[in-house]
């Protein structure tokens, strides 16, 4: 048994996942911390250093260094958790980025004529500290990410779909190539009868594409791979289209004729490499830099916004009798239920759980600061309180009452890929809601209209949009005449 991969009984669902892209960005933030903490503790050993005369000099360029060498780095995929392993080829390509980096800024500092401000010696001494320290934090690094990887925490589920000859070539492949922190969670077919005797002996068979869904609803598969002979492309093209709904990276196996795919993107699993036809929404860094949005810019509003919480908390007690705050069960990332929190808005006798009843203008259920609290969506405040627990994100499709309809029908039978919006996590504003698409929902038109906002910012995604949206709500952007 390799270290650790096909053994299904290492992970446990009460187990803390902890995300790749969260490793990778702590790391880098980390190395960027050191080379600039280096660069600065070296500098202080300059004869001029303090004296004012170029110090800001010495600083614009450790800050320019270490910015310059982590991109490098992470370009360079060196924040790969293959990468993080840190063999003796990782530490050949991270000495010669660093040593590249160091060499342009020189040339740089030579061509503006600044050079001669900088200490030679300094510089020496900062490039070889630097390259001690970074060696020596992924020697102690290394260990760690294994016994991650081992106790569960650290592991990258994959799903296989196809259980014939391709499927068992597929596992010899990844089990040579030996990557401790591959979770197989099962091999999917619609047609069991096709799993080969070897694959049926090791693994058996989870279920169908159906169960595949099921499956993934209830716990997060990162990778499902498609392994299916190359003659079947019609037979993928329907597989892909029935799993895109599912927050997941869908990939090829490396056999599959790429003739018919020619326009695919290539993912690895090192030397590993397969075709990837749908890429999970916001992976790698941009996973990261979202959950840094969310947490750091939700911590500081959520601060901001206590005193004027505590102002509506009080209006609402002394406007009508019932609890302060309302609960409802709306569904959020990968379709899961969580209870999103709102101020309470209507009478505490008609508050109405499931959202089976559309609130229209007028509404006399409706309290008198509830109808102000909707109009200028000051009730959705509580709902950074959901961010900060990790269930929504501040920008995000807006999540969906149970029983929403539009003209009477629910919004997943009016619209086909509207559970393509539960691939992200909802937000308490979005794209859509910027965009005046928000309010009742009296026909299909709206609800259509709000999904097509709502894609369009999944798969355009980056963070200049998400301030762009936040601006654009705290200056009246998630206001209006349609808000009742």
């Amino acid at each position: 048994m390799q270290h650790g991969f096909l053994d299904q009984t290492r992970q446990s669902p009460g187990n803390l996942r902890i995300q790749e892209a969260h490793i990778s960005g702590i790391v880098a933030i980390a190395d960027f911390l050191l080379i600039a903490s280096l660069g600065l503790l070296t500098a202080t050993f300059y004869p001029g250093w303090g004296q004012g005369e170029a110090d800001h000099l010495y600083v614009a360029a450790i800050f320019f260094v270490a910015a310059v060498i982590v991109t490098s780095l992470k370009v360079t995929h060196c924040y790969t958790l293959e990468n993080l392993r840190f063999r003796g080829r990782e530490l050949k390509r991270a000495i010669g980025i660093f040593a590249l980096v160091f060499l342009i800024t020189i040339s740089l500092g030579f061509l503006f004529k600044i050079s001669d401000e900088f200490s030679r010696v300094w510089v020496i001494a900062w490039l070889i500290a630097s390259v001690t320290a970074f060696a020596a934090s992924r020697a102690l690094m290394r260990p760690l990410i294994f016994r991650m990887v081992e106790n569960g925490h650290l592991i990258r589920n994959v799903a296989i779909v196809g259980g014939g000859e391709h499927a068992e070539a597929f596992l010899e492949k990844l089990r040579a190539n030996a990557y401790p922190w591959i979770h197989l969670v099962g091999i999917y077919d619609d047609r069991q009868s096709r799993l080969s005797e070897k694959l049926r002996t090791a693994f058996g068979i989870a279920g169908d594409t159906d169960r595949l869904i099921e499956d993934a609803r209830t716990g997060q598969i990162d990778d499902i791979v498609i392994a299916l002979p190359s003659s079947r492309v019609e037979r993928i093209q329907q597989i892909v289209s029935k799993l895109e709904v599912l927050p997941a990276n869908i990939n090829l196996s490396p056999d599959i004729s790429e003739l018919a795919f020619g326009n695919s993107q290539r993912t690895s699993y090192g030397d590993l490499h397969l075709l990837n036809l749908r890429r999970r929404p916001m992976e790698g860094w941009r996973q990261f830099v979202k959950f840094l949005e969310d947490r750091i810019i939700a911590a500081i509003i959520f601060v901001m916004i206590l005193p004027v919480m505590a102002v509506i908390a009080i209006l609402i007690k002394l406007d009508s009798p019932g609890p302060v705050l309302f609960t409802q069960n709306r569904y959020g990332f990968n379709n899961k239920l969580i209870k999103v929190y709102k101020f309470r808005s209507m009478y505490s006798d008609q508050t109405d759980a499931n959202a089976e009843k559309l609130v229209t203008k007028g509404d006399s259920r409706i309290t008198r600061i509830g109808a102000f609290l909707r109009r200028t969506s000051l009730d959705e405040l509580p709902q950074f309180i959901n961010v900060l627990k990790g269930e929504m994100s501040i920008v995000g499709p807006r999540p969906h009452a149970l029983k929403a309809s539009a003209a009477g029908r629910l919004y997943d039978d009016i619209v086909d890929d509207y559970a393509k919006r539960h691939r992200v996590k909802p937000g308490i504003t979005g794209w859509a809601q910027i965009n005046g698409w928000r309010g009742e929902t009296d026909t299909e038109e709206k609800i259509l209209k709000r999904v097509e906002y709502d894609l369009e910012y999944i798969e355009n995604w980056s963070l200049m949009l998400d301030l762009k949206i936040i601006a654009k709500t705290i200056f009246g952007g998630f206001s209006g005449k349609n808000a009742y």
